[in-house]
């Protein structure tokens, strides 16, 4: 699968559990400014069935924040757990691969907003 393919694949499984279009961005340095918003980030490649000369394949590294607002819920945690799964079941159905790896964690976005984000890992490392 290419990286185009497989980002495609990501956006319309975001898309699918409601997230805005708008709302997703390919930049790390642009937080959205509605939430719940979306990063998905080409973090690396991996090459995949080695011959003797070069790889036939690769494997990429495509790394999804879920980004839920921390003012606008009693509960945070769970919005962001919440978001979480509802991506996780999507991208199983579409991708036919479970996803290794979320870690979350609080921040703050751009002009000092609270924030919860779920980093989503789709490669294991």
């Amino acid at each position: 699968m290419t990286f185009i393919e497989k980002r495609n694949l990501i956006t319309q499984a975001l898309v699918a559990i409601g997230i805005d279009g708008k709302n997703i961005n390919y930049s790390k340095d642009i937080i959205p400014r509605s939430f719940p918003a979306v990063l998905v980030v080409l973090q690396g490649e991996q090459g995949k069935n080695p011959t003797s000369r070069q790889f036939c394949s690769f494997e990429y590294n495509i790394e999804v924040f879920l980004i839920a607002d921390v003012n606008n819920s009693n509960d945070p945690d769970t919005v962001i757990l919440t978001l979480s799964d509802k991506f996780k079941s999507e991208y199983r159905e579409l991708m036919k691969q479970d996803i290794p790896r979320i870690e979350f964690y609080p921040a703050r976005a751009d002009a000092g907003r609270k924030v919860r984000i779920a980093k989503v890992y789709t490669v294991s490392e």
